[in-house]
């Protein structure tokens, strides 16, 4: 805790210092927030071997919150994350081998872990906000942090490199959802395909729309501000809100063992896709607006193959709690994908209605 007493004390916060605690339960960074006379700031020491260049992503943070006071103006407080500085200068500390950030800590708010179909409104209006408080910013002015992060004909082939070669001896027990994904992979090009032709307009997207990377006021359960912007970078919004539903409009956990219980939840996913086009606005374009429901198609049959890539090469990417986690995860996707088939003809609907 010393060390990270003396990162705090290195950044511009206001006040003395009172106390420093953990904080939330992210997968990637160390939070911790740090109470001080004058408010409160979250530190976090930055996960450098999933993020090794910190610096581009705060570069990126930085036009993309720069953005948001622009396009938000007057009404920009609380609703745009704001970084901290160093008392030196510059926006990361780098301290016996750690790097270190910090941002101001939006106090009265909270990042729901579930979704309701009022929390999954909020979440989906505040996504669709963002894609249209970006639209003044070039996508191309900001760092790919991930590259290939959503180019899905890259994952199927690296997908099935990982089936020729099986690696850990697992292919065989896995055929019957190998078989699924290669039956669909004519239609895994269409968005990188749509983006490439220029069909469908670059964006500056989120990457990662879990209903936790939204803060919600905690009097008015509205949305305030999206948050965890290291993924942001040019995409397509049909993978925004595609993810948006698999992860916040699924009946079950990511590695549910039972995939009969598996579903797309419909009263979440109209939520979601009533705010979303609600903050949106009319910023999506009409085609881009029809091929939403391709969007959480193509990303769960996505997530379906790098979670089976994962088991069939060892397990050496993801973290897994047991043996076969990651082919319990697969088979969930796989289920929730299946579900999507089926009710496309509904998330068609929900898209074509009117605002």
């Amino acid at each position: 805790m010393e060390k990270l007493r003396l990162a705090a004390e290195a950044f511009a916060t206001q006040g003395e210092p009172l106390q420093l605690s953990p904080c939330g339960q992210g997968h990637i960074h160390d939070t911790y927030r740090l109470r001080c006379t004058g408010g409160s700031y979250a530190l976090q020491r930055v996960n450098t071997a999933v993020f090794p260049q910190p610096a581009l992503v705060m570069e990126n943070i930085v036009r993309i919150t720069e953005q948001q006071k622009r396009a938000l103006g007057d009404r920009a407080e609380r609703r745009v994350l704001e970084t901290v500085p160093l008392k030196a200068g510059g926006l990361l500390l780098w301290q016996d081998g750690a790097c270190y950030r910090m941002f101001r800590f939006l106090e009265n708010a909270y990042a729901p872990e579930r979704s309701t179909p009022a929390v999954a409104e909020e979440t989906g209006l505040a996504f669709g906000r963002f894609l249209r408080q970006m639209e003044g910013l070039d996508p191309r002015q900001l760092h790919e942090i991930l590259p290939g992060f959503h180019d899905t004909p890259l994952r199927l082939r690296t997908f099935q490199k990982a089936v020729e070669e099986d690696l850990a001896g697992r292919a065989e027990e896995a055929r019957p959802l190998i078989e699924y994904i290669l039956d669909r992979r004519e239609a895994m090009g269409c968005i990188v395909e749509g983006l490439r032709s220029g069909r469908l307009p670059l964006r500056v997207t989120h990457n990662d729309t879990k209903p936790n990377n939204v803060m919600l006021d905690e009097k008015t359960n509205q949305a305030l501000c999206v948050i965890d912007l290291d993924t942001v970078m040019p995409g397509s919004a049909l993978y925004d809100y595609g993810d948006m539903l698999r992860y916040g409009a699924s009946t079950a956990e990511e590695d549910e063992p039972d995939e009969a219980r598996v579903d797309l939840d419909m009263e979440l996913a109209s939520a979601f896709t009533r705010g979303y086009l609600r903050g949106a606005d009319a910023v999506l374009t009409p085609l881009e607006r029809r091929l939403l429901p391709l969007g959480a198609l193509t990303i769960t049959l996505e997530q379906a193959m790098r979670f089976l890539t994962d088991h069939l090469n060892g397990d050496v990417y993801y973290k897994t709690a047991y043996p076969g986690h990651n082919l319990v995860r697969a088979r969930a996707q796989i289920a929730l994908h299946r579900a999507m088939e089926t009710k496309r003809g509904q998330l068609e609907a929900l898209v074509g209605l009117p605002l």
